[in-house]
């Protein structure tokens, strides 16, 4: 038996090893919020942050966890300022714009060829 304490209540409850670590009662309410949340952008596309947070009663803090996390992702665009981590550009889901994505997988595969690279010469003599 796992037991964990609730990320947002802090109390402790039976965790069943994968997904987020809310306890039942917080995760109800987290699905509700989210529910809220996504309704209101089906009917109202584009609209900013504190206006979600004063139609839904969720706050904004939430709302970019939630794009960060890519678990709110829409094709309309949402105003609530989350930026890239890296260039700090304005972007609707996930933690980098696509640029960056594109430009630290490239810096990675080139990485790790010049390391599969080392390691061949290595090998060899």
């Amino acid at each position: 038996m796992l037991f964990r304490n609730c990320a947002i209540c802090h109390k402790p409850f039976q965790y069943s090893g994968f997904g987020p670590v809310f306890c039942p009662v917080c995760k109800k309410k987290d699905d509700e919020d989210f529910s809220a949340v996504s309704n209101y952008l089906d009917q109202n596309p584009g609209c900013s942050g504190p206006e979600i947070e004063s139609a839904t009663g969720v706050p904004v803090q939430m709302i970019m966890k939630w794009q960060r996390e890519e678990r709110l992702v829409t094709h309309k665009a949402i105003n609530v300022g989350l930026t890239c981590e890296r260039c700090e550009k304005p972007i609707y889901k996930g933690k980098l714009c696509d640029e960056c994505k594109k430009l630290l997988a490239t810096e990675f595969l080139s990485s790790y060829s010049s390391k599969k690279q080392d390691e061949i010469s290595r090998r060899t003599l």
